[in-house]
C-alpha cells in the first residue's frame, strides 16, 4: 500500500480513473515482496493478502503487512481524500 504525499494529486486522479492504465507514467519499483512501491510515496506498506470481502462493488482487501518505510521527518503531508475532495489534516483545509 503506497501512501501518498499531498503533493501527488496526479497520481491519486490517475488510479482513480476508470478504463485507463493505471500504471501509464508511473515511477515505481519492487517492495520486498514484489509489489510496486510507488517513487516518491511519502510511505508504503509491504502486505500479503490475509482476506478479502465484497462490499457492494467494492472489494475489502485485509492485509497482513510484512514490511513498511516510513519517512521520519516528511516535508509534506499525506494525502487524503474525505467527502469528494482531497484535504490536507493539519491545515483542515482542501488542498
Amino acid at each position: 500500500m503506497n501512501i501518498l504525499s499531498d503533493e501527488q494529486v496526479k497520481i491519486s486522479n490517475q488510479f482513480a480513473r476508470r478504463g485507463t492504465d493505471k500504471w501509464h507514467e508511473i515511477e515505481w519499483r519492487e517492495s520486498p515482496l514484489g509489489n510496486p512501491v510507488i517513487v516518491g510515496s511519502l510511505h508504503w506498506l509491504d502486505c500479503e493478502i490475509h482476506a478479502e470481502h465484497a462490499a457492494g462493488d467494492h472489494l475489502i482487501v485485509i492485509g497482513e503487512v510484512k514490511a513498511l518505510n516510513l519517512q521520519e521527518a516528511a516535508a509534506t503531508q499525506p494525502l487524503l481524500y474525505y467527502k469528494g475532495q482531497y484535504c490536507n489534516l493539519a491545515a483542515h483545509s482542501p488542498v
